[in-house]
């Protein structure tokens, strides 16, 4: 597009010299009161039809900046779905990003062995996983009690760890057991 563009313009350019030069040619005949042509400056019929830009024979310089504005919309408008299509794609990519977490998710939730949803403590009914890490996820709940949505953290130790790795371990999520128990929010169990 921006080489028809250029065509165009080249193709006022050209057409508005030979005017000029057409345009002097005739003052110079007038003054001169002769006839005579210059065979190298004189524009013939098929020199005139034979610059085409954009598709569009150009005959003079209206037509030619007619041709120009024709190819400069349709620029900005192929420059426009150009964006347009560029603005769909990131809205795609973001989708795609979101569904293959989702599918993550479920399998993850798939693999959990709280699958079947328990009722923890008698108070908490798991709804959906929302993220899990080496030895622990985090679940959508619904609490019995106070009636309202939580987030429930659940630590789990790994049967092949040794007693000092249990007993490591357990000390670590009992820290951070204080540090969330100190945190107050209406959605933080």
């Amino acid at each position: 597009m921006q080489q028809r563009y250029q065509q165009a313009k080249n193709a006022i350019a050209t057409l508005q010299k030979r005017q000029q030069q057409k345009q002097q040619r005739e003052e110079d005949n007038d003054n001169n009161k002769e006839n005579q042509h210059n065979d190298a400056n004189t524009l013939t019929d098929a020199e005139e039809e034979s610059m085409v830009v954009g598709g569009i024979a150009v005959h003079d310089a209206l037509t030619a900046m007619e041709a120009e504005e024709s190819v400069r919309l349709h620029l900005k408008n192929i420059q426009r779905e150009e964006q347009d299509l560029l603005e769909e794609e990131h809205a795609l990519y973001m989708e795609k990003g979101n569904h293959i977490r989702n599918l993550k998710r479920v399998a993850s939730e798939d693999g959990s062995r709280f699958k079947s949803r328990p009722k923890l403590h008698g108070r908490y009914v798991l709804q959906s996983l929302l993220g899990k890490g080496g030895f622990s996820e985090v679940w959508r709940a619904y609490d019995l009690v106070e009636l309202r949505e939580v987030a429930v953290k659940i630590h789990q130790l790994d049967p092949r760890w040794s007693d000092a790795k249990k007993e490591n371990y357990t000390k670590h999520v009992s820290r951070e057991y204080e540090i969330h128990r100190d945190v107050r929010h209406p959605r933080i169990v």
